[in-house]
Protein backbone atom coordinates (compact mmCIF):
# COMPACT_ATOMS: atom_id res chain seq x y z
CA UNK A 1 0.00 0.00 0.00
CA UNK A 2 2.59 2.42 0.62
CA UNK A 3 4.45 1.72 -2.34
CA UNK A 4 1.19 2.04 -4.25
CA UNK A 5 0.77 5.46 -3.06
CA UNK A 6 3.94 6.61 -3.12
CA UNK A 7 4.01 5.74 -6.87
CA UNK A 8 0.68 7.70 -7.56
CA UNK A 9 1.44 10.87 -5.61
CA UNK A 10 5.11 10.63 -7.64
CA UNK A 11 2.97 10.24 -10.53
CA UNK A 12 0.31 12.77 -10.29
CA UNK A 13 2.76 15.33 -9.07
CA UNK A 14 5.30 14.87 -11.50
CA UNK A 15 3.31 13.90 -15.15
CA UNK A 16 3.46 16.82 -17.36
CA UNK A 17 0.51 14.54 -19.89
CA UNK A 18 -1.52 14.12 -17.31
CA UNK A 19 -1.90 17.69 -16.22
CA UNK A 20 -2.32 18.60 -20.23
CA UNK A 21 -5.02 16.32 -20.71
CA UNK A 22 -6.87 17.94 -17.21
CA UNK A 23 -6.54 21.22 -19.12
CA UNK A 24 -7.31 19.98 -22.47
CA UNK A 25 -10.97 19.18 -20.78
CA UNK A 26 -11.36 22.37 -19.31
CA UNK A 27 -9.81 21.14 -16.25
CA UNK A 28 -7.66 22.95 -13.50
CA UNK A 29 -3.90 22.10 -14.32
CA UNK A 30 -2.21 20.27 -11.90
CA UNK A 31 0.92 21.68 -10.40
CA UNK A 32 4.17 19.78 -11.52
CA UNK A 33 5.95 20.11 -7.88
CA UNK A 34 8.88 18.31 -6.82
CA UNK A 35 7.69 15.49 -4.27
CA UNK A 36 9.88 14.26 -1.55
CA UNK A 37 9.44 10.74 -1.73
CA UNK A 38 10.75 10.26 1.96
CA UNK A 39 7.44 12.44 2.70
CA UNK A 40 4.98 10.15 0.62
CA UNK A 41 6.33 6.91 2.76
CA UNK A 42 5.71 9.05 6.25
CA UNK A 43 2.24 9.91 5.27
CA UNK A 44 1.17 6.53 3.94
CA UNK A 45 2.48 4.92 7.18
CA UNK A 46 0.70 7.44 9.24
CA UNK A 47 -2.51 6.81 6.37
CA UNK A 48 -2.28 3.45 7.78
CA UNK A 49 -1.78 3.69 11.42
CA UNK A 50 -5.21 5.37 11.52
CA UNK A 51 -7.40 3.32 9.25
CA UNK A 52 -6.05 0.16 11.32
CA UNK A 53 -7.07 2.37 14.47
CA UNK A 54 -3.73 2.26 16.04
CA UNK A 55 -3.78 3.05 19.64
CA UNK A 56 0.31 4.25 20.09
CA UNK A 57 0.91 7.15 17.67
CA UNK A 58 3.79 8.98 18.99
CA UNK A 59 2.69 12.97 18.68
CA UNK A 60 6.22 13.69 19.37
CA UNK A 61 7.50 11.54 16.25
CA UNK A 62 4.94 13.36 14.14
CA UNK A 63 5.55 16.67 15.34
CA UNK A 64 9.57 15.91 14.44
CA UNK A 65 8.61 15.00 11.22
CA UNK A 66 6.29 18.05 10.62
CA UNK A 67 9.27 20.47 11.56
CA UNK A 68 11.53 18.72 9.74
CA UNK A 69 9.62 19.51 6.51
CA UNK A 70 9.49 23.13 7.32
CA UNK A 71 12.31 23.57 9.15
CA UNK A 72 14.59 21.96 5.68
CA UNK A 73 13.76 24.57 3.02
CA UNK A 74 14.05 27.48 5.47
CA UNK A 75 17.47 26.32 6.91
CA UNK A 76 18.57 25.30 2.97
CA UNK A 77 17.11 28.97 1.86
CA UNK A 78 19.08 30.56 4.97
CA UNK A 79 21.98 28.36 4.58
CA UNK A 80 22.37 29.32 0.50
CA UNK A 81 22.03 33.10 1.42
CA UNK A 82 25.14 32.51 4.08
CA UNK A 83 26.98 31.23 1.56
CA UNK A 84 26.50 33.26 -1.45
CA UNK A 85 26.91 36.51 0.83
CA UNK A 86 30.44 35.00 1.95
CA UNK A 87 31.38 34.33 -1.49
CA UNK A 88 30.23 37.57 -2.98
CA UNK A 89 32.37 39.55 -0.24
CA UNK A 90 34.96 37.79 0.90
CA UNK A 91 36.22 36.08 -2.36
CA UNK A 92 34.54 38.86 -4.71
CA UNK A 93 32.76 36.75 -6.67
CA UNK A 94 29.86 37.65 -8.99
CA UNK A 95 26.64 35.70 -7.99
CA UNK A 96 24.73 37.55 -10.12
CA UNK A 97 25.05 37.81 -13.71
CA UNK A 98 22.16 39.97 -14.70
CA UNK A 99 20.91 37.77 -17.05
CA UNK A 100 18.25 35.27 -17.24
CA UNK A 101 18.74 31.86 -19.31
CA UNK A 102 21.50 34.01 -21.01
CA UNK A 103 19.81 36.57 -22.31
CA UNK A 104 19.94 40.37 -21.17
CA UNK A 105 17.61 41.50 -18.74
CA UNK A 106 16.02 44.72 -21.29
CA UNK A 107 13.92 47.47 -20.04
CA UNK A 108 10.77 46.41 -22.02
CA UNK A 109 11.30 42.76 -20.42
CA UNK A 110 10.94 44.95 -17.26
CA UNK A 111 8.01 46.84 -18.19
CA UNK A 112 6.45 43.34 -19.50
CA UNK A 113 6.54 41.94 -16.18
CA UNK A 114 5.82 44.76 -14.58
CA UNK A 115 1.97 45.03 -16.32
CA UNK A 116 1.83 40.99 -15.63
CA UNK A 117 2.71 41.76 -12.12
CA UNK A 118 -0.89 42.21 -11.00
CA UNK A 119 -1.75 38.33 -12.24
CA UNK A 120 -2.42 36.25 -9.24
CA UNK A 121 -1.05 33.07 -9.03
CA UNK A 122 -3.65 30.80 -6.64
CA UNK A 123 -1.24 27.47 -7.00
CA UNK A 124 0.56 27.81 -4.27
CA UNK A 125 -2.12 29.12 -1.61
CA UNK A 126 -4.51 26.32 -2.78
CA UNK A 127 -1.39 23.97 -1.93
CA UNK A 128 -0.60 25.65 1.20
CA UNK A 129 -4.44 25.16 2.33
CA UNK A 130 -4.51 21.65 1.12
CA UNK A 131 -1.77 21.28 3.54
CA UNK A 132 -3.17 23.46 6.26
CA UNK A 133 -6.73 21.52 6.23
CA UNK A 134 -4.57 18.00 5.61
CA UNK A 135 -2.66 18.62 9.00
CA UNK A 136 -5.65 19.92 10.90
CA UNK A 137 -7.53 16.69 10.15
CA UNK A 138 -4.54 14.95 10.78
CA UNK A 139 -4.36 16.38 14.32
CA UNK A 140 -8.17 15.67 14.84
CA UNK A 141 -7.73 12.15 13.81
CA UNK A 142 -4.63 11.77 16.28
CA UNK A 143 -6.51 13.53 19.06
CA UNK A 144 -9.78 11.14 18.84
CA UNK A 145 -7.71 8.18 18.59
CA UNK A 146 -5.98 9.15 21.79
CA UNK A 147 -9.31 10.18 23.36
CA UNK A 148 -10.75 6.82 22.28
CA UNK A 149 -7.58 5.37 23.92
CA UNK A 150 -8.21 6.58 27.29
CA UNK A 151 -11.57 5.30 27.24
CA UNK A 152 -10.72 1.89 26.62
CA UNK A 153 -8.12 2.22 29.24
CA UNK A 154 -10.74 3.60 31.72
CA UNK A 155 -13.16 0.40 30.85
CA UNK A 156 -9.97 -1.62 31.06
CA UNK A 157 -9.46 -0.44 34.48
CA UNK A 158 -12.83 -0.02 35.65
CA UNK A 159 -13.47 -3.92 34.34
CA UNK A 160 -9.95 -5.11 36.32
CA UNK A 161 -11.12 -3.27 39.68
CA UNK A 162 -14.46 -4.97 39.40
CA UNK A 163 -12.81 -8.18 38.61
CA UNK A 164 -10.30 -7.55 41.93
CA UNK A 165 -13.76 -6.98 43.77
CA UNK A 166 -14.91 -10.13 42.91
CA UNK A 167 -11.97 -11.90 43.83
CA UNK A 168 -11.57 -10.12 46.82
CA UNK A 169 -15.63 -11.22 47.59
CA UNK A 170 -14.72 -14.83 46.77
CA UNK A 171 -11.95 -15.20 48.80
CA UNK A 172 -13.56 -13.51 51.71
CA UNK A 173 -16.41 -16.40 51.26
CA UNK A 174 -14.19 -18.99 50.73
CA UNK A 175 -12.18 -18.21 54.42
CA UNK A 176 -16.04 -18.28 55.61
CA UNK A 177 -16.41 -21.42 54.24
CA UNK A 178 -13.51 -22.77 55.49
CA UNK A 179 -13.98 -21.33 59.31
CA UNK A 180 -17.88 -23.27 59.17
CA UNK A 181 -16.22 -26.19 57.79
CA UNK A 182 -13.67 -26.82 60.06
CA UNK A 183 -16.56 -25.70 63.22
CA UNK A 184 -18.65 -28.30 61.62
CA UNK A 185 -15.44 -30.70 61.77
CA UNK A 186 -15.15 -29.78 66.03
CA UNK A 187 -18.69 -29.99 66.44
CA UNK A 188 -18.59 -34.08 64.41
CA UNK A 189 -15.84 -34.71 66.79
CA UNK A 190 -17.32 -34.02 70.04
CA UNK A 191 -20.33 -35.42 68.97
CA UNK A 192 -17.83 -38.76 68.55
CA UNK A 193 -15.73 -38.13 71.58
CA UNK A 194 -19.38 -38.34 73.41
CA UNK A 195 -20.39 -41.28 71.67
CA UNK A 196 -17.27 -43.34 72.51
CA UNK A 197 -17.30 -42.26 76.52
CA UNK A 198 -20.90 -43.16 76.51
CA UNK A 199 -19.31 -46.40 74.84
CA UNK A 200 -16.92 -47.01 77.42
CA UNK A 201 -19.09 -45.84 80.12
CA UNK A 202 -21.75 -48.54 78.84
CA UNK A 203 -19.15 -51.20 78.58
CA UNK A 204 -17.80 -50.53 82.24
CA UNK A 205 -21.79 -50.38 83.69
CA UNK A 206 -22.40 -53.77 81.45
CA UNK A 207 -18.87 -55.80 83.02
CA UNK A 208 -20.08 -54.29 86.40
CA UNK A 209 -23.31 -55.89 86.42
CA UNK A 210 -22.37 -59.15 84.88
CA UNK A 211 -19.91 -59.32 87.64
CA UNK A 212 -22.65 -58.79 90.05
CA UNK A 213 -24.76 -61.55 88.05
CA UNK A 214 -21.68 -64.11 88.59
CA UNK A 215 -21.62 -62.84 92.45
CA UNK A 216 -24.88 -63.56 92.98
CA UNK A 217 -24.96 -66.98 91.01
CA UNK A 218 -21.89 -68.06 93.45
CA UNK A 219 -24.23 -67.44 96.49
CA UNK A 220 -27.10 -69.13 94.96
CA UNK A 221 -24.96 -72.33 94.52
CA UNK A 222 -24.07 -72.16 98.31
CA UNK A 223 -27.69 -72.21 99.45
CA UNK A 224 -28.98 -75.08 100.69
CA UNK A 225 -32.45 -74.68 101.59
CA UNK A 226 -34.58 -75.06 98.73
CA UNK A 227 -37.42 -72.11 99.18
CA UNK A 228 -34.41 -69.80 100.09
CA UNK A 229 -33.01 -70.74 96.95
CA UNK A 230 -36.19 -70.69 94.88
CA UNK A 231 -36.37 -67.08 96.28
CA UNK A 232 -32.89 -65.74 95.31
CA UNK A 233 -33.65 -66.70 91.47
CA UNK A 234 -36.69 -65.38 91.54
CA UNK A 235 -34.86 -62.36 92.67
CA UNK A 236 -32.33 -62.67 90.13
CA UNK A 237 -34.25 -63.24 87.27
CA UNK A 238 -36.02 -59.79 88.73
CA UNK A 239 -32.69 -58.32 88.38
CA UNK A 240 -31.82 -59.73 84.65
CA UNK A 241 -35.57 -58.92 83.14
CA UNK A 242 -35.21 -55.27 84.81
CA UNK A 243 -31.62 -54.48 83.36
CA UNK A 244 -32.93 -56.18 79.85
CA UNK A 245 -35.24 -52.98 79.69
CA UNK A 246 -33.09 -50.95 77.25
CA UNK A 247 -35.94 -48.08 77.49
CA UNK A 248 -33.47 -45.13 77.40
CA UNK A 249 -30.94 -46.67 75.06
CA UNK A 250 -33.88 -47.30 72.14
CA UNK A 251 -35.33 -43.67 72.78
CA UNK A 252 -31.59 -42.30 72.56
CA UNK A 253 -31.46 -44.42 69.52
CA UNK A 254 -34.78 -43.36 67.87
CA UNK A 255 -33.66 -39.53 68.99
CA UNK A 256 -30.61 -40.28 66.80
CA UNK A 257 -32.21 -41.44 63.84
CA UNK A 258 -35.11 -39.29 63.90
CA UNK A 259 -32.43 -36.32 63.56
CA UNK A 260 -30.47 -37.88 60.67
CA UNK A 261 -33.90 -38.48 58.91
CA UNK A 262 -35.62 -35.30 59.60
CA UNK A 263 -36.14 -34.58 56.14
CA UNK A 264 -37.38 -37.85 55.44
CA UNK A 265 -40.20 -37.54 58.90
CA UNK A 266 -40.86 -34.33 57.49
CA UNK A 267 -41.90 -34.98 53.96
CA UNK A 268 -43.98 -38.28 55.13
CA UNK A 269 -45.45 -36.55 57.88
CA UNK A 270 -46.83 -34.62 54.69
CA UNK A 271 -47.60 -37.34 52.38
CA UNK A 272 -49.38 -39.24 54.75
CA UNK A 273 -50.99 -37.48 57.65
CA UNK A 274 -52.69 -40.04 59.55
CA UNK A 275 -49.79 -42.07 60.43
CA UNK A 276 -49.11 -42.75 63.76
CA UNK A 277 -45.90 -42.26 65.70
CA UNK A 278 -45.15 -46.34 65.73
CA UNK A 279 -45.74 -46.32 61.95
CA UNK A 280 -43.21 -43.45 61.30
CA UNK A 281 -40.28 -45.25 63.55
CA UNK A 282 -41.39 -48.35 61.95
CA UNK A 283 -40.60 -46.45 58.89
CA UNK A 284 -37.80 -45.04 59.49
CA UNK A 285 -36.19 -48.28 60.59
CA UNK A 286 -37.40 -49.82 57.29
CA UNK A 287 -35.67 -47.06 55.46
CA UNK A 288 -32.67 -48.25 57.33
CA UNK A 289 -32.88 -51.21 55.92
CA UNK A 290 -33.84 -53.11 59.40
CA UNK A 291 -35.06 -56.70 58.86
CA UNK A 292 -38.00 -58.11 60.72
CA UNK A 293 -36.64 -59.72 63.48
CA UNK A 294 -34.62 -56.63 64.19
CA UNK A 295 -37.45 -54.20 63.75
CA UNK A 296 -39.13 -56.45 66.72
CA UNK A 297 -35.87 -56.39 68.93
CA UNK A 298 -35.93 -52.73 69.16
CA UNK A 299 -39.59 -51.94 69.30
CA UNK A 300 -39.74 -54.85 72.20
CA UNK A 301 -42.23 -56.63 70.06
CA UNK A 302 -42.26 -60.12 68.70
CA UNK A 303 -41.81 -60.47 64.62
CA UNK A 304 -45.62 -61.52 64.40
CA UNK A 305 -46.14 -58.42 65.35
CA UNK A 306 -43.46 -57.07 63.36
CA UNK A 307 -45.08 -58.15 60.38
CA UNK A 308 -48.56 -57.22 61.00
CA UNK A 309 -47.46 -53.56 62.02
CA UNK A 310 -45.80 -53.79 58.06
CA UNK A 311 -48.74 -54.68 56.39
CA UNK A 312 -51.10 -51.74 58.31
CA UNK A 313 -48.28 -49.47 57.49
CA UNK A 314 -48.51 -50.77 53.49
CA UNK A 315 -52.33 -50.36 53.95
CA UNK A 316 -51.64 -46.39 54.89
CA UNK A 317 -49.35 -45.70 52.48
CA UNK A 318 -52.10 -47.30 49.54
CA UNK A 319 -49.43 -49.61 48.20
CA UNK A 320 -50.68 -52.34 45.90
CA UNK A 321 -49.47 -56.34 45.60
CA UNK A 322 -46.56 -56.83 44.46
CA UNK A 323 -44.98 -52.93 45.09
CA UNK A 324 -41.97 -53.46 47.85
CA UNK A 325 -42.52 -51.26 51.25
CA UNK A 326 -38.96 -51.12 51.68
CA UNK A 327 -38.35 -49.35 48.37
CA UNK A 328 -40.98 -47.19 48.01
CA UNK A 329 -39.67 -46.38 51.47
CA UNK A 330 -36.14 -46.00 50.40
CA UNK A 331 -37.17 -43.19 47.15
CA UNK A 332 -39.44 -41.19 49.46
Amino acid sequence: VVVLSQALVLFIFSSSSLSAFLMSMGLPAIPLVPVSSTQVVVGSVIGIGLVKGAREIKLKALGEIAAGWVVTPLAAGFLTYIALFFVQNVFKLPVFSGKVQGTPIRPDTITAVAENATEIDLILPAILAMAALAIIILIFLVFRQQKLRLKTENELLHQQNNYYQAQKTLSGMEVTAVHLENSLLSQKLETKRREYINIALNISSQREFLQSVAAKIDEIRLVGDQQQLLEQLNDLSLMVKQKMNFSDETEELYAQIELIHKDFRQKLANAFPDLTEQEKRLAVLLRLNFSSKEIASLMGISPKSAEIARYRLRKKLNLGKGESLTFFIQNL
